[in-house]
């Protein structure tokens, strides 16, 4: 699959109401996977050339974030970047308390 095409497909799929029922699931079943991932596919890069840089985002409320980027780090993953500040509807800037103010060494 081209990748360049990836983006239209997905606004595709979730504005055709026909097709989006086919891929409702409860919440209870997004819950119970949120935390799994096959071992395997995160030894390589799937469909993706290997001259592409992958960036990451680590949360600080995602508490398990960090130990999964590890996993996928060489592999799958050139660049992990911390996200600290949340830009709120009303334009106020939350979560500075969050910044890691240490060395920059992970």
């Amino acid at each position: 699959a081209d990748i360049n095409l990836l983006p239209s497909l997905l606004l595709f799929l979730l504005s055709c109401p026909e097709c989006s029922r086919s891929f409702k699931t409860d919440a209870e079943g997004i819950l119970s996977e949120c935390d799994s991932y096959d071992t395997q596919s995160s030894l390589k890069r799937n469909s993706l050339p290997e001259s592409l840089s992958i960036l990451g985002y680590v949360t600080p409320w995602n508490s398990k974030g960090y130990d999964v980027a590890k996993i996928f780090k060489a592999p799958k993953l050139d660049l992990i970047s911390p996200v600290w500040v949340q830009l709120h509807p009303d334009l106020s800037l939350h979560g500075l308390h969050d910044i890691d103010k240490g060395d920059g060494d992970a």
